[in-house]
């Protein structure tokens, strides 16, 4: 008589814990998810960024001529790509695909502040770009890249 409900409690005991797995899975799967875009969004601000600072960077070297309105163009869109970069950092936005450095978040108040140089010289560089001259902006891009280096250095695997 009582072998049924001990037969029912040893099949439940194991669907409980699939049940709870089922449960758990989507939320580390969500968790994956959104470290993956933020990682993304972080690329693709980079991309954009890289793109304006080769081009400016031609420009600026003599590999192409200088163009001020181009010029002008690419600087204002580096300022507000710096002005959001530091938002594309979340606490714990790392994975294999990422060039991120773990001592990053471990130094946050450095990063901090190596970012808040970079949102200032990107928006030195916009406004000597509205001077339209290469002797204008030259100083003010060579500063700008510099404090991309200097943060590269410290936080960007190779």
């Amino acid at each position: 008589m009582f072998q049924r409900p001990l037969r029912a409690l040893s099949v439940s005991a194991p669907v409980a814990a699939l049940a709870l797995i089922g449960l758990l899975l989507p939320s580390v799967s969500a968790a994956q998810d959104r470290t993956a875009q933020q990682i993304k969004l972080r690329q693709s601000v980079y991309t954009v960024l890289g793109a304006q600072v080769t081009m400016m960077g031609a420009m600026a070297s003599g590999r192409a001529p200088f163009d001020a309105a181009s010029f002008k163009t690419a600087a204002q869109r580096a300022a507000f790509m710096a002005s959001i970069a530091p938002d594309v950092f979340p606490a714990g936005s790392t994975a294999p695909n990422s060039k991120a450095k773990a001592e990053l978040w471990q130094n946050s108040a450095d990063f901090t502040a190596l970012m808040a140089d970079f949102g200032d010289k990107t928006a030195a560089l916009a406004k000597a770009a509205e001077g339209g001259t290469l002797e204008s902006v030259r100083p003010a891009f060579v500063a700008a890249t510099r404090t991309c280096k200097a943060c590269h250095d410290k936080y960007k695997l190779d």
